[in-house]
């Protein structure tokens, strides 16, 4: 009996080692998020911070930033420049600007999407970072993790199976729901209230990073437009409905005194409901954020 239990941890232990070595050989070799800088496959997985490191594998004159708003811009459909999508979900304007000092080189044009949630440093605290990560994972949890051998494998799929595998332009497809639902849609509403512009405050040194984003783009001489995305018509109820209309503006005339030519969307043609997913009430559609880039670059209609 002891033979026989000695005999099963050999296996066990054998067997283990093999699913181990497996694994970092699979993730040293597709390097799934190039954190080891070898990455030839395109970075295809879900971390938005990961994803966009990839911006050097995608030939490109341009670059669109922000938050998940315009992250489902699609750059093919945008007109003037060869874009690559650097958005990420939740961006905050620290992670902004440490992302375009590690990476902005020589853009014909550079669009940055900025939202007031980004302001709000109550439900969104300053990030203590003083660049932009070079790396993510422990080298370990990278070679040997789970969820990153799940993203090599769906990274080795979309090239080889579904011939998806030109490099990524950065931007994340989204599907729009065929009916609204009610019960997803109250959530976001919800969302808003009890997190998003609770309890709002302005913070005073995310001002300090916009004056240095400015720095950044003209001292590299790069030819920039900056604009504040539009809101849906249920989006401003909940403005007025947490009391932080009068912070909106404030936080506007702010950003102006920054940036003279910032471009203003949050009300009018673009709040209308039905520009927005059926579900959601925060994400405007992909078309619509397409044409108000195209709109900016002056080869929209």
């Amino acid at each position: 009996m002891q033979t026989r239990f000695i005999r099963y941890i050999k296996v066990l232990s054998i067997s283990l080692c093999i699913g181990l070595v497996l694994t970092g050989m699979i993730n040293a070799l597709v390097d799934p998020y190039n954190e080891l800088g070898w990455n030839w496959i395109g970075v295809y997985g879900n971390d938005d911070r990961q994803r966009i490191k990839a911006i050097d594998t995608y030939p490109h004159d341009a670059l669109l930033t922000g938050s998940s708003r315009t992250l489902h811009i699609n750059p093919d459909d945008l007109c003037g420049y060869k874009f690559y999508n650097a958005s990420f979900s939740s961006a905050l304007p620290e992670e902004i600007y440490y992302y375009l000092k590690k990476y902005l080189k020589d853009e014909k044009m550079v669009v940055i999407g900025l939202d007031f949630y980004m302001f709000n440093d109550t439900s969104y605290p300053l990030l203590n970072i003083d660049k932009w990560p070079d790396r993510y994972w422990p080298t370990q949890e990278y070679l040997f993790g789970w969820n990153v051998l799940m993203d090599s494998l769906k990274a080795v799929y979309i090239r080889e199976y579904l011939r998806q595998g030109r490099p990524s332009n950065g931007y994340v497809p989204i599907q729009d729901d065929p009916t609204p639902d009610m019960k997803t849609y109250q959530f976001w509403i919800n969302f808003f209230i009890n997190h998003v512009y609770k309890d709002y405050h302005l913070n005073e040194e995310r001002f300090q990073y916009m004056q240095k984003l400015k720095q950044l783009l003209d001292d590299r001489h790069e030819k920039y437009i900056i604009f504040i995305n539009p809101m849906q018509e249920d989006h401003w109820k909940v403005l007025h409905l947490t009391g932080n209309y009068e912070a909106f503006w404030k936080w506007v005339i702010r950003l102006k005194g920054i940036f003279p030519d910032i471009k203003y969307f949050p009300e009018g043609q673009y709040s209308q409901r039905e520009l927005y997913l059926k579900s959601d009430p925060s994400h405007y559609l992909p078309f619509v954020g397409a044409m108000i880039v195209n709109g900016l670059t002056g080869c929209g209609p």
